[in-house]
């Protein structure tokens, strides 16, 4: 870790006892409706560790046959018995001689329990229970048949208080302090496998039988198969230290790892005692002890997995916790935490004063930094109530905080219990002083604690005034539900709630739609923002029952709330099909060249068929089969001759399409054809509006107008004149025909934008040529107004130059305010905000503002607006270019007809972001015989655009484009010709 790292997670917890101040109340509580009995055969010395299901196991002793014998069962999350566990417990030993002070670690390997004890203070047993409660190993120095334990140590003299942790392949290391030398206790320690036979030397091996006395030791797992070990080391003579070793799978030290101990403190100022340790989830530890240097206090160091400090700690420790006097006479209680080179330590420990014990807590970093809100040197108070709080035990409260259990005598002797966030705060619902865990007649208490796995906890204690093992489950207050937003939702689409409003919400929390006679719809995607807000996701199934739906939370822990009726599902609308377009401009005649191209996004075959209706002539119709997810190119050349036409393209079975129209020609002089095109509109209608139009700058601009009516249809046509007034002209179109306008005729050289009123629905197209026709683009318009509009193609890099056209149609002044989404964000334009007065149109030159840049663009009014854009650019054969109309709203899938790569031809889909949120987008390239497409899936940050070639994919020759997102976006398509001697673009048609 380098020197300047303080991000490391926090490491140290600690629970001090000191003199008693105030109380105060708290609102968790327990779980079951009464403590349940674990035995009540005159128990006491309870243990317990999680058994990997939620539920946890127990160990203790009782003297029901008359001495100590060991006893353990199982408890699932509801407090019930687990399958083959009896009433007052499965026998781990009833050998003779008192068998006591069992440890006991779980077995990851089978689910069950090792269980490490001294019998007659003499000798160190172990075995392992099945999670169905059976003995497992064997006696190997009795006849067959004896369960009651497999011998680890029977060496002379005394063997006292095991430690066991788990070797991690279905065995347990043990160590003990031993006597065995006469004259002093060492430390000693041996591996059982997961057969049952010990793997190291016969009666262990020594882990420190230095000169005078080593006690008091403490064990963990290094996370390789061994263990690191620490202890209270009197061998100075004058003081005691702390030491600390490690043995690997074979019993043997690591190198780094000294004979005798590595040292963690040596000071020999003053005594250091009562070590405890945890692992540092890097093979390591963090080790803390008590210090008389000061007065008395704790102190910590972390020790490596190469038996070297940590470079942050200073040598001999560093003093976390200034206990303000008093004498400390209890080991300090470490609980582990997440993060590699970190953990959570919590230690406890009492302290000989005037007055009560009392309950501390801190916190320090990984790195020997304290963590935000810790680090006084008293620590937080977890409790100071009344008489003596004593014995805390700890449990993970699954967040880097812990849940604290301990012994209180604020009223009688009773168990309490809290939980404290790794912020230092007490979580909602907990508080300073805990909650009673039992308050029973007369004396509980040595309680012990483990974590349920689901945000709480599970206490066993004993009581011993009827001498039974007891356990309760704590955990946090049950939640509630106030409201959700949305609180509807339509059948066959997926609601995204922002807003899950209500209290107590925990980590891990899971959120339900429930309706009698209906399976329960659960949310996907559940975030909680904080212990008042979720935000989730429902996938309403298209079946779904309509009407009033319960909402429901429930908790990691089980606990839950509903609000009825929080939620409607709504009926689908009926399904919304394409199968019609109409494209009004459309020739054959005058050196220009037509072809319409076709997407059939279906699963099936469809027939399409193309109506043309020239201009005082009799309609004409082409007819098309298209395999399923297919696309068509069709000449009306072939069936037309040379003439001026609009198209409708229809679908006989009702089903979705897609239709464009291309058109070509060469202007005189040129050495490059010129082209346009442009998506058709599904309907006829009887109001439309087109952004761009100029008759100025060398522009010929014609406005085209198809009425597919049996009846001629009267159109006012009103040119909102940019610089100056709305100009209105009227003009008639014949019956099923289409009519060419020029708007030099109507109104002379101006830049305007065009409104078209019909007595009746007619389809409007713009055309614009320039430069005696070496270039031309081509728009449809659009009927609908919006106070957003959006642009997906744009670039003034590249030798192009951009304009954004903006028309405001309406009565009033309209405030427009224009964001280019670049792909590092968007950029506010800095003429923001315009003001366009009413009937009016606004030209923007974005290179003028944003140059060498490729954006997509947003345009917002303060009225109802129209969006359009339209590109120029020279590759050195004449200027070109192209245009298209925004759109109002993004949509998630969309259509594109056509696309070609190849021979000096390139397309481009452009797809625009303009969410908040990342968007997948799938892109489907579809052929024209229907074989297998060609997909490719990207990602779209949030308010940005991405560009795809069809080049890159590998393909060439036509397809057709198919664009799905997984949030709403904006898609065009663009194409050249001639190396980019002529362009065309448009939107596509969407769902």
């Amino acid at each position: 870790m380098a020197p300047t790292a303080r991000t490391a997670t926090a490491v140290v917890l600690i629970l001090l006892v000191f003199l008693a101040l105030s109380t105060a109340g708290a609102v968790s509580g327990t779980r079951w409706a009464a403590p349940i009995t674990l035995c009540g055969q005159n128990s006491y010395w309870v243990k317990t560790v999680p058994d990997g299901s939620g539920g946890f196991y127990a160990v203790w002793h009782d003297i029901r046959t008359g001495f100590l014998n060991l006893y353990a069962t199982r408890i699932d999350r509801n407090g019930d018995r687990c399958s083959g566990w009896n009433a007052d417990g499965n026998v781990v030993t009833d050998a003779a001689n008192a068998q006591q002070y069992p440890e006991l670690c779980y077995d990851a390997a089978t689910g069950g329990i090792i269980v490490a004890w001294e019998e007659a203070a003499m000798d160190i047993y172990a075995q392992r229970l099945g999670p169905d409660g059976t003995r497992a190993w064997q006696n190997p120095d009795v006849p067959p048949g004896d369960y009651n334990g497999v011998p680890l140590c029977k060496a002379s003299s005394i063997q006292r208080f095991p430690r066991v942790v788990t070797d991690g392949a279905g065995g347990a290391i043990v160590s003990w302090e031993d006597y065995r030398s006469g004259s002093n206790y060492d430390i000693y320690a041996q591996r059982i496998q997961s057969n049952g036979t010990v793997a190291w030397t016969a009666d262990g091996v020594a882990v420190c039988d230095a000169a005078s006395s080593q006690d008091e030791s403490r064990i963990i797992a290094d996370g390789a198969g061994g263990a690191i070990i620490t202890w209270q080391d009197f061998r100075s003579n004058d003081n005691l230290d702390i030491y600390a070793s490690r043995l690997n799978s074979s019993g043997a030290r690591p190198v780094g790892w000294a004979e005798d101990g590595n040292a963690i403190c040596t000071d020999q100022s003053a005594s250091q005692g009562l070590p405890n340790l945890v692992s540092d989830n890097a093979q390591g530890a963090m080790v803390v002890w008590q210090s008389e240097m000061g007065p008395w206090s704790l102190w910590a160091t972390r020790i490596l997995q190469s038996g070297v400090i940590e470079g942050h700690w200073p040598a001999d420790g560093l003093e976390i916790v200034d206990t303000m006097g008093g004498q400390m006479d209890d080991a300090a209680e470490v609980l582990g935490g997440t993060g590699a080179g970190g953990a959570s330590i919590t230690l406890a420990f009492r302290r000989g004063s005037i007055g009560s014990y009392d309950v501390r807590a801190q916190r320090i970093n990984a790195d020997a930094t304290f963590p935000t809100g810790w680090g006084a040197s008293g620590g937080v108070v977890i409790t100071d109530a009344s008489n003596n709080q004593e014995f805390p035990r700890l449990a993970t409260d699954g967040a880097d905080g812990a849940f604290v259990a301990w012994q209180d005598s604020r009223s009688g002797m009773a168990v309490y219990a809290t939980r404290i966030g790794p912020d230092a705060a007490f979580p909602a619902g907990w508080a300073k002083d805990g909650i009673p865990v039992s308050t029973g007649a007369d004396n509980q208490g040595g309680p012990d604690i483990v974590t349920d796995a689901a945000a709480g906890a599970y206490v066993a204690w004993a009581d011993y005034t009827l001498w039974d093992v007891m356990a309760q489950r704590i955990s946090n207050p049950a939640p509630t539900v106030a409201s959700i937003t949305p609180q509807s939702g339509t059948q066959g689409t997926t609601v995204n709630v922002t807003d899950l409003a209500g209290t107590g919400f925990q980590a891990g929390a899971a959120v339900e739609l429930q309706k009698a006679g209906q399976a329960d719809l659960a949310a996907t995607g559940v975030n909680m923002l904080s212990s008042t807000q979720i935000a989730c996701s429902f996938n309403i199934p298209a079946g779904a029952a309509t009407g009033s739906w319960d909402v429901h939370v429930e908790n990691a822990d089980g606990q839950g709330a509903t609000l009825d009726d929080g939620f409607t599902v709504n009926a689908a609308p009926p399904e919304v099909t394409y199968p019609t377009w109409y494209l009004a401009e459309g020739t054959t005649a005058w050196g220009f060249s037509t072809y319409i191209s076709v997407v059939n996004p279906n699963p099936s075959q469809v027939t399409v068929d193309l109506t043309y209706m020239p201009s005082g002539e009799v309609n004409r119709v082409q007819t098309v089969l298209m395999p399923a997810r297919s696309r068509a190119t069709v000449f009306p050349a072939d069936l037309l001759g040379a003439k001026d036409f609009s198209t409708k393209v229809s679908c006989r079975e009702g089903k979705t399409i897609s239709a464009d129209r291309t058109m070509m020609w060469t202007g005189a002089g040129s050495s490059t054809p010129g082209t346009h095109s442009s998506i058709g509109v599904n309907a006829p209608a009887a109001t439309w509006y087109l952004p761009e139009g100029s008759s100025k700058w060398g522009f010929e601009c014609w406005l085209l107008i198809q009425n597919p009516n049996a009846a001629a249809a009267t159109c006012n046509v009103t040119y909102m004149i940019e610089g100056e007034g709305p100009v209105t002209v009227p003009h008639t179109v014949g019956p099923n025909s289409r009519a060419t306008f020029n708007m030099k005729n109507d109104i002379g050289e101006k830049d305007a934008s065009i409104k078209v009123e019909s007595n009746r629905g007619v389809i409007p197209e713009r055309s614009m040529y320039r430069n005696g026709r070496r270039e031309g683009h081509d728009s449809i318009g659009t009927t609908s107004p919006a106070t957003d509009y959006y642009l997906a193609e744009g670039t003034t890099a590249w030798g192009f130059t951009t304009y954004v056209l903006v028309q405001n149609p309406s009565g009033s002044t309209s405030q427009v305010n224009v964001t280019y989404m670049t792909p590092e964000g968007p950029v506010a334009h800095p003429g923001n905000p315009i003001t366009m007065p009413a009937n009016s149109r606004k030209t923007i030159r974005v290179n003028d503002f944003l140059p060498n840049r490729d954006f997509s663009t947003r345009v917002t009014g303060s009225t109802g607006i129209i969006a359009e854009r339209a590109m120029y650019w020279d590759n050195g054969t004449g200027e070109a270019c192209h245009d298209s109309i925004g759109m109002a709203s993004p949509h998630s899938r969309f259509y594109l007809p056509d696309g070609e790569s190849g021979s000096g031809v390139e397309t481009w889909t452009v797809v625009q972001n303009p969410g908040g949120a990342q968007v997948t987008v799938t892109l489907t390239y579809l052929s024209s015989d229907g074989s297998a497409p060609v997909t490719v899936t990207d990602s779209v940050p949030a308010n940005s655009r991405e560009s795809y070639s069809m080049a890159s994919v590998g393909l060439s020759g036509r397809r057709g484009i198919m664009v799905s997102a997984t949030g709403n976006v904006m898609v065009e398509r663009a194409m050249y010709w001639s190396n980019r001697g002529a362009g065309a673009n448009t939107i596509g048609g969407f769902e």
